[in-house]
């Protein structure tokens, strides 16, 4: 996957490869939730968490597609208290192609299991 980073000197656009296991702070835009995710909502105890101490653990996600695996909470604390960018562990491996019926099933998150 690649990151667009801006225009070159020459105008040129300019692209960063995203790799398997990186860290990067990444804008929450770039990220999406499966529908049952999407209605997370933090504890308080992880939003003051976050308020004082920041993040202190990367979100999961695809690096396919920006599709969170893990850390909905956090993700959800993040936009309750404005921020516009989280820490991101990319993963590769997207199990189905958009589309599929399973496609937002996060079967690696565990906490998504009844």
């Amino acid at each position: 996957m690649l990151k667009y980073i801006g225009k070159s000197a020459t105008g040129g656009e300019v692209y960063k490869a995203r790799r398997d296991g990186q860290v990067e702070r990444v804008a929450i835009s770039e990220l999406r939730s499966s529908q049952r995710a999407s209605n997370s909502k933090p504890d308080q105890d992880l939003l003051d968490s976050m308020r004082k101490q920041g993040q202190r653990e990367p979100i999961l996600a695809y690096l396919e597609d920006g599709q969170v695996i893990d850390g909905h909470h956090r993700l959800a604390a993040a936009k309750l208290l404005g921020w516009s960018q989280v820490l991101v562990k990319w993963k590769q491996g997207r199990t189905y192609p958009p589309g599929h019926p399973w496609y937002d099933i996060d079967f690696d998150n565990k906490s998504l299991q009844d």
